[in-house]
């Protein structure tokens, strides 16, 4: 298994990607490490609110986005080398300013990370 350092994890968001409208919230990262393949997502958390994987919307480029608990061992997400991720919360409001956001996965080849990121909307 390769571990890939936290410090790595972090520049792999797209700082500025936060946004909201009236549906709710997104971010994105943006896979410059090489292809790997998502197995689970356990929860987002934004700021002291957590989001299970029944909550979150995952959506690789312009394919069609997927709720975040159709992604299991069986029927992994592969995401290629530059493919932007794109998260989705629905029915959540932010305050404008910044924002912690935790993202916890399972992959394949690192396996259980847990990545903090701060982005505001502005």
């Amino acid at each position: 298994m390769t571990i890939i350092p936290n410090f790595l994890l972090k520049r792999l968001y797209v700082l500025g990607s936060l946004k909201q409208n009236e549906e709710g919230v997104w971010f994105s990262f943006k896979n410059t490490v090489g292809a790997g393949t998502l197995t689970r997502l356990n929860r987002v958390r934004i700021n002291e609110n957590d989001f299970s994987a029944e909550q979150v919307w995952i959506q690789v480029d312009v394919h069609e986005p997927q709720i975040a608990a159709s992604v299991n061992e069986q029927s992994p997400l592969t995401v290629s080398l530059n493919q932007v991720i794109t998260c989705h919360i629905k029915e959540i409001t932010l305050d404008t300013g910044s924002h912690e956001i935790t993202l916890d996965i399972i992959s394949r080849e690192a396996g259980h990370v847990v990545v903090s990121i701060e982005d505001k909307i502005n």
